[in-house]
């Protein structure tokens, strides 16, 4: 068997695979590495990403060539970057945005193009589960007043909830739904791999961890951040053929326990709390009284504003904020206004291809790595993406390194896939 295939090389051991094991690890924490508590500025993450980079450039030129995926993104990269001339706002913070864009691409390239095989897949979840237990754990601890954790909780954003101001979570993020964004996709990742894996101590483990940032981001009052976790989960267990009718009645019982537990804790500890999600999820309790946020209609209303854009400007804008008349700029908050708004038309003739060449790898990797035999790991990378999309429907987080990784790391383990499969 090739050797490449058998085993990772050298340099992938001892550089490229510890640095993503401390990346993803990182990201958990939010500021607690940076210098500043300015989200702009750079920190440990983004140094370790350069250096990923910088020493793995071939790696990104020969995943670019040979990754249909990847040449897709790159083409409407391009296009974006020329759209950028036509910004409304700051040329300056069009390109920047588009340049951090495409810092994730070349590093999400250079994931790709190395050695992360299911072992390395395995690690890889179990570090980022760590970041997220130590960062859930902190940011109770501080929440509760247990312990003054430095750098966490400072955002100080409250939830109203008639005449009572509720304190919500922030943990070590300088905003809440850039918490939500990374924790959603480590807390599914967590929760998918600790129902699957046969090793107890890895099962406790990653359960306590899944959980622990349940319980944190419920505090944060971000409905996309949970609500998407749990579509992703309960998708899973409904839809995946490796689980047999008895395993899925276990895992529901299992969820409705710890549902109930969870309600239960906050019934009694943190009521308030529940009284926001009544509010906020009005859908689910009509008898409840409702104040729709400003946000939900600002959404529609930019996701309105995009597409009457193309009229105007059918190339795009680039990766700017969006124009909403009486309102000024504005983020898109939403994936589709994002780049609807950054590319214009081009971006309908782009989605359709991306989701070929997107289905035809799912189906290279069904056929190459049956569900029965596949690595409980590559089944939790694939459905933390999803649950990544899912809260990108109602908040604009493309800029999380944690999903770039992940998406390189799945590509990758397809390729691998490829050449055991030519070689055995």
């Amino acid at each position: 068997m090739n050797t490449y295939v058998g085993r990772a090389p050298r340099i992938d051991r001892l550089l490229f695979l510890p640095l993503l094991y401390v990346y993803v690890f990182v990201v958990q924490m939010g500021n607690f590495f940076r210098v500043s508590d300015q989200e702009s500025v750079p920190g440990l993450s983004t140094g370790i990403g350069v250096v990923l980079i910088s020493v793995g450039l071939f790696r990104v030129l020969r995943t670019f060539l040979s990754q249909a995926l990847y040449q897709l993104i790159v083409v409407l990269f391009v296009w974006i970057s020329i759209a950028s001339i036509f910004t409304l706002e700051s040329y300056y913070e069009a390109y920047r945005n588009l340049g951090v864009m495409i810092g994730y691409l070349m590093l999400s390239a250079v994931v790709c193009g190395s050695h992360v095989d299911d072992a390395a897949l395995r690690r890889l979840w179990l570090a980022m589960a760590l970041g997220l237990g130590i960062s859930s754990g902190l940011t109770i601890i501080d929440y509760l007043h247990i312990i003054d954790v430095p750098r966490n909780n400072d955002v100080g954003i409250v939830s109203r909830l008639d005449l009572v101001n509720v304190v919500q979570a922030s943990g070590f993020f300088p905003r809440r739904s850039a918490m939500a964004a990374v924790f959603c996709i480590s807390i599914t990742g967590a929760l998918i791999s600790g129902l699957l894996v046969k090793s107890m101590w890895e099962r406790f483990f990653l359960l306590g961890c899944g959980l622990a940032g349940t319980f944190c981001i419920l505090l944060t009052h971000n409905r996309s951040g949970v609500l998407s976790a749990l579509l992703a989960l309960v998708g899973y267990v409904i839809l995946s053929k490796r689980l047999g009718l008895s395993n899925r009645i276990r895992i529901g019982l299992g969820g409705v326990l710890a549902t109930i537990v969870t309600v239960t804790i906050m019934y009694y500890h943190f009521p308030s709390h529940l009284d926001v999600y009544t509010q906020k999820l009005g859908f689910l309790f009509p008898d409840a009284e409702r104040e729709i946020s400003k946000s939900d209609y600002a959404r529609v209303r930019l996701f309105v504003a995009s597409i009457e854009a193309l009229g105007t400007h059918p190339t795009g804008h680039g990766f700017g904020p969006i124009y909403l008349a009486g309102y000024g700029f504005k983020n898109a908050h939403n994936i589709f206004t994002s780049f609807i708004w950054a590319s214009g038309v081009a971006f309908f003739i782009w989605l359709p291809s991306f989701l070929f060449f997107l289905s035809r790898e799912l189906k290279k990797l069904r056929f190459l790595i049956p569900a029965t035999t596949r690595s409980p790991f590559l089944d939790a990378t694939l459905c933390a993406l999803g649950a990544w999309v899912l809260n990108n429907l109602t908040h604009d987080s493309l800029a999380t390194g944690a999903a770039w990784i992940l998406f390189g790391a799945a590509i990758g383990r397809v390729r691998i896939a490829k050449r055991e499969f030519r070689d055995s």
